[in-house]
């Protein structure tokens, strides 16, 4: 892994793991479905004023890169409020540990060759057992609520696919023209949502623009490394951030730490560092499953 990438993935997985903080110190009354557009939007912006160079980009190109982002972003994002609605904060951050798995099964069906379905999976599901260790999650309501059930398996399936769909369209495009191609169809499918519901995208209040900002840091960061490292490495990410979010809040209130957590803090390391040792081998240009 390149020097840059390092950089950029500790500093994503600091913002990330680290935005709770910030929710904490100034509370954004915009749903988290809406305020994810607005971060979008404005590294939309970003993009499009820094002059993208679209020569020597094909049309299927965009048009997979377009797929790729609506099933990455969009997708989740529509189901988000059922989510939220559906289960606790701490299970779906421990059912979101699943996504690494799922990322590795896609990798392993398109790829001839260079991975071990075993070795991948292994690190995947020890990650997901330490999130279940560290976090009080309640895995037992997905048998009492299919809907929000359905919708967590659709999200994984989804990010899953577009991880990998989205890594092989953008890869090897310029870094402003990524953020274009994978952006712009998410901002326009909630501007058709917004118009169907006949509902007003929420602005923010000045005390709630930094979090607009940090957000589009972090999506900016996202991309970047999501042309840069192989899926099922940056899938730990499902690992690291929870992690430190758990050390950050363990660290603020201070409470009895138990063997328990501290063995699912330790697999959830684990898991993303096999994950970064074992996920870098195979093909540099993955098949698109979007054509």
């Amino acid at each position: 892994m390149k020097r840059w990438s390092v950089v950029a993935a500790c500093a994503y997985v600091a913002l990330a793991g680290s935005g709770w903080m910030l929710e904490l110190a100034s509370p954004n009354p915009v749903p988290a479905s809406e305020r994810q557009i607005l971060v979008f939007v404005l590294v939309l912006a970003a993009g499009l004023l820094g002059r993208p160079q679209w020569s020597g980009l094909r049309g299927s190109q965009v048009w997979r890169a377009a797929g790729a982002g609506l099933l990455l972003f969009g997708l989740p994002n529509l189901l988000s409020p059922v989510l939220e609605g559906g289960l606790p904060a701490f299970t779906r951050v421990a059912l979101l540990a699943l996504t690494p798995a799922a990322v590795v099964l896609v990798t392993t069906s398109r790829e001839s060759g260079g991975f071990d379905l075993l070795t991948l999976l292994t690190p995947s599901l020890a990650g997901v057992a330490g999130a279940f260790l560290l976090l009080p999650a309640e895995p037992a309501l997905l048998l009492e609520r299919p809907v929000a059930a359905a919708a967590m398996a659709a999200t994984i399936l989804s990010i899953a696919v577009g991880s990998y769909a989205a890594h092989a369209a953008v890869a090897n495009v310029p870094m402003r023209v990524a953020l274009v191609l994978l952006l712009a169809p998410n901002v326009a499918l909630m501007a058709v949502r917004a118009a169907l519901i006949h509902r007003a995208m929420a602005m923010p209040a000045v005390s709630n623009v930094p979090g607009v900002i940090w957000g589009a840091v972090e999506i900016s960061l996202l991309i970047y490394l999501l042309q840069r490292l192989p899926p099922i490495v940056l899938s730990g990410r499902y690992f690291l951030v929870p992690l430190v979010t758990a050390v950050e809040g363990l660290a603020l209130v201070r409470p009895a730490v138990s063997v328990r957590m501290v063995l699912g803090a330790a697999l959830m390391g684990l898991g993303a560092a096999g994950l970064a040792a074992r996920g870098r081998r195979g093909p540099d240009s993955p098949r698109s499953l979007l054509g």
